[in-house]
């Protein structure tokens, strides 16, 4: 209740940091208050940090949460090689992706009839993905994203029509 300060203190043990935390732009909820912050973190990219908040109220009272340890992956993949070819309905994609951290290679039809992502592959074999999936007849808009574990992506968008 009734908090003055928060702050967020970051780092890998070598090189520790701290930054302080709006309360104005926090949002009630209830009896707590919701805080979306933003501290870049491209300096320990592919390094484990720790991270804390520290809480103080008006009469000085203050609450630390424990260290939460997190790896940090700030750098999207690397889409390396695309090539497709479109052959009546189907599609045949290959990609190579260089990406430490890969999660998997999805699509989205924005022409599809319920439109959602696909997965395409969710391994690599040596830095590739090759697949071929059918489509239904008619014009489509794709995307294709390489999707790491930290979300970060690349993409490309073909566009073309299947008969």
């Amino acid at each position: 209740m009734n908090p003055t300060s928060l702050k967020i203190f970051y780092g890998n043990g070598t090189k520790n940091l701290s930054s302080p935390v709006n309360l104005e732009q926090c949002i009630p909820n209830r009896d707590k208050l919701l805080c979306n912050i933003f501290v870049d973190l491209s300096q320990f990219n592919n390094q484990a940090i720790k991270y804390s908040f520290n809480l103080t109220d008006i009469v000085n009272g203050s609450h630390s949460i424990r260290e939460i340890k997190l790896k940090v992956d700030t750098v999207k993949p690397e889409v390396t090689f695309f090539n497709y070819s479109v052959s009546e309905r189907r599609l045949s994609i290959n990609m190579s992706v260089t990406e430490q951290n890969f999660e998997s290679i999805k699509y989205y039809d924005k022409n599809s009839s319920i439109p959602s992502w696909k997965t395409l592959c969710s391994a690599l074999k040596s830095d590739f993905c090759a697949r071929t999936i059918t489509l239904s007849s008619g014009f489509h808009d794709i995307e294709i994203a390489a999707i790491d574990e930290a979300g970060n992506s690349d993409s490309e968008i073909i566009s073309f029509i299947a008969v």
